[in-house]
């Protein structure tokens, strides 16, 4: 069977692989290693281009599952995921009117305990975020089997694209500002091959990208957040469905 090339792949993959390789031509030919990176065949152009910014974006994602989530957990969601916290009594995620719906429909149709659900009024126990994620869990495989969580999906799929991006565009400000460290230090030395003008589009890169790191982290708390909103969401909109 034959993986087709989904909407996920594209954002996930290959804008954030594409944004990187094209930094890097940038790089070298800013540096002048490389004139021309083009062979003969534009086929063959395109394939190696499509080929490398998967290998690339694979990368990215890779690392961004390793460092960028893991600052994103320390900076905005004390150290956690959403859901190991959003069923916890005085989280900053959903109001207390909302947490205690979502506990009752968990008691009512997924087998939620009444020990469980007194966990979850006690946030310093250790347990209350493993039942708070085990629920998270339980209700996102509800949803998803019966396809009523388009919304929840589509959020999930652009916190990976941000965070992806948030990973690319800092390494893309760490090889930028090689680029412009090296080509003023040539500048300096008075080195012929150099002018200080051709510096200044990485240079500007280079702090755009500083930028968008941090600009792009934003974005994926917002849309991982917006995720587990709407499993639960989706989980009482459709027994609500059902009971009308």
């Amino acid at each position: 069977m034959k993986d087709k090339f989904t909407y996920f792949d594209f954002l996930a993959y290959f804008i954030p692989g594409t944004v990187l390789i094209w930094i890097c031509i940038i790089a070298v030919k800013t540096l002048g290693l490389v004139s021309n990176l083009k062979t003969e065949n534009i086929i063959t152009d395109s394939l190696i281009f499509i080929v490398l910014a998967f290998v690339v974006g694979h990368f990215i994602q890779f690392r961004s599952k390793q460092r960028t989530e893991v600052t994103i957990k320390k900076k905005f969601w004390y150290g956690a995921f959403v859901s190991d916290q959003f069923l916890l009594k005085n989280n900053k995620f959903c109001s207390e009117f909302k947490r205690q719906k979502y506990i009752q429909l968990l008691q009512k149709h997924f087998e939620l305990k009444p020990e469980e659900a007194q966990i979850l009024e006690e946030p310093d126990n250790s347990e209350a975020k493993k039942v708070s994620n085990d629920m998270y869990r339980t209700c996102l495989t509800f949803v998803t089997d019966r396809k009523v969580g388009e919304k929840a999906t589509k959020a999930n799929e652009y916190y990976n694209f941000f965070r992806g991006l948030s990973t690319t565009c800092f390494y893309s400000s760490v090889i930028l500002s090689f680029v412009c460290i090296y080509s003023l230090a040539c500048f300096l030395r008075n080195c012929t091959d150099f002018n200080i003008s051709r510096s200044l589009i990485p240079l500007l890169l280079a702090v755009f990208s500083g930028y968008s790191t941090y600009a792009f982290q934003i974005r994926a708390k917002q849309r991982g957040e917006l995720h587990v909103t709407e499993v639960f969401e989706s989980t009482i909109g459709y027994f609500a469905d059902k009971n009308s």
